[in-house]
């Protein structure tokens, strides 16, 4: 790619996790993307109505739209332009939003440098492949 790194970020969920990669695709100028920031959004829902607070029932069905705004949309992606997409987040794999991802087969992970660590051994591979056909 012309660009190794870019870094952008956005508040609006949509934006960050389908809107901002499928136009980087689109562009061709990236070979893979990495998403930080995924959390699991069940889990602040329950945090927050524990502690107190009431939550809109609009806010709690935010996560129902996981599947058909978010996941299924960015698996076409991938398999379309061929550009994984890596995402990362601070929650462990046991919560419902990381099983959710890994059921479709996307790669998720828990620490933060593990992508890129992932991309560099996925390249490193690569370049080995080449010297030895």
């Amino acid at each position: 790619a012309n660009n190794p790194i870019d870094v952008t970020f956005d508040v609006n969920f949509l934006n960050i996790f389908y809107k901002f990669p499928k136009m980087l695709m689109k562009s061709g100028e990236v070979d893979s993307i990495i998403i930080w920031g995924v959390f699991d959004f069940d889990d602040v829902i329950e945090t927050i109505e524990k502690s107190g607070m009431i939550v809109d029932e609009n806010v709690k069905n935010m996560g129902l739209m996981l599947d058909r705004a978010i996941i299924k949309p960015i698996k076409r992606l991938m398999k379309k332009y061929s550009i994984p997409v890596y995402f990362s987040g601070p929650f462990p794999y046991r919560f419902s939003w990381f099983q959710k991802f890994m059921s479709y087969d996307i790669p998720i992970f828990d620490l933060w440098d593990a992508p890129p660590k992932c991309l560099k051994i996925l390249y490193e591979y690569s370049e080995y492949r080449k010297r030895h056909q």
